[in-house]
């Protein structure tokens, strides 16, 4: 299990949620085959959920790790994932052309890593996930 911690952030850029990201889907795409939730992904162990951010007094926004980043990727040490999640914070802070009303996404590089591997983190309607381009 993962040690869960809050951080406090002063703010995180908000999506804007004139549509669901299912409403999205589905005007796109049409009825989705089947659906695989975050819950479930996290129940299967496919995420692995490390705490929430704090926004403001209340909102909590909550961020995962796929289990591969997790564990293959050394994040099961608390100073190494902050310093990856207080990173990928400040990007998605960045403005970027290519965000979507529902979605935004950064890549991110480990100076730790000595392969210097992509690391993709996802801020969308579900929370903020970290994972490696292979886990998508």
């Amino acid at each position: 299990m993962a040690l869960q911690q809050s951080f406090e952030f002063d703010k995180v850029p908000e999506v804007k949620k004139d549509k669901t990201p299912e409403e999205e889907f589905k005007e796109f795409w049409g009825e989705p085959i089947s659906v695989y939730t975050r819950k479930q992904a996290i129940e299967d162990g496919f995420l692995v959920y490390v705490g929430d951010y704090v926004v403001g007094d209340d909102t909590k926004i909550g961020v995962c790790f796929t289990s591969n980043l997790f564990s293959g990727g050394g994040y099961e040490d608390l100073e190494r994932r902050k310093w990856l999640v207080n990173h990928g914070i400040q990007r998605l802070k960045e403005k970027d052309p290519q965000d979507s009303s529902s979605m935004r996404l950064r890549v991110l590089k480990d100076p730790s890593d000595p392969e210097e591997r992509d690391i993709w983190v996802v801020l969308d309607g579900d929370g903020i996930t970290f994972e490696r381009p292979e886990d998508y």
